[in-house]
């Protein structure tokens, strides 16, 4: 991408994309900590201490913060009205739509995924321990031949 033909009027679409897509990072992320870690299942695949998982969380959320502000800066100084950087302002109509369609049909008719999970689906591949006790107990690893 060469900055050459840089035009701020016309690629705020674009760039308001990656902002919103730093947002959407954050927002679950937010949530849980809103929610102060406590609806996370107890049996999940991957746990981090408590301490380490708080400060991931805030980290996270102050990385995507200064990012997106830094992301939000003009261009070149001083700004103007031509060097001006628009993507606020693309983000802003995009987030008023969303909200807008949120209250006036989203939240009478969206139901979210129906999906059933059992716990137990998410399996990740044997350690190379574990296909060693299973094949020193069967004599064939046979869920090594899954992953091969």
């Amino acid at each position: 991408m060469s900055f050459e033909n840089f035009s701020p009027h016309s690629d705020s679409p674009l760039y308001s994309s990656v902002v919103a897509l730093g947002v959407s990072y954050a927002i679950p992320i937010a949530i849980n900590v809103l929610q102060m870690r406590r609806k996370l299942p107890a049996t999940r695949g991957f746990i981090l201490p408590e301490a380490f998982a708080w400060v991931a969380n805030l980290v996270g959320i102050a990385y995507v913060l200064v990012t997106t502000v830094l992301f939000l800066f003009p261009p070149e100084l001083p700004a103007t009205g031509s060097n001006m950087n628009y993507c606020i302002v693309a983000f802003s109509v995009w987030l008023f739509i969303s909200v807008f369609q949120w209250f006036i049909d989203g939240r009478k008719n969206y139901t979210g995924p129906k999906i059933d999970i059992d716990e137990h689906v998410l399996v990740a591949a044997p350690t190379l321990e574990e296909s060693r006790t299973m094949e020193e107990t069967h004599g064939v690893n046979k869920d090594h031949e899954k992953y091969v």
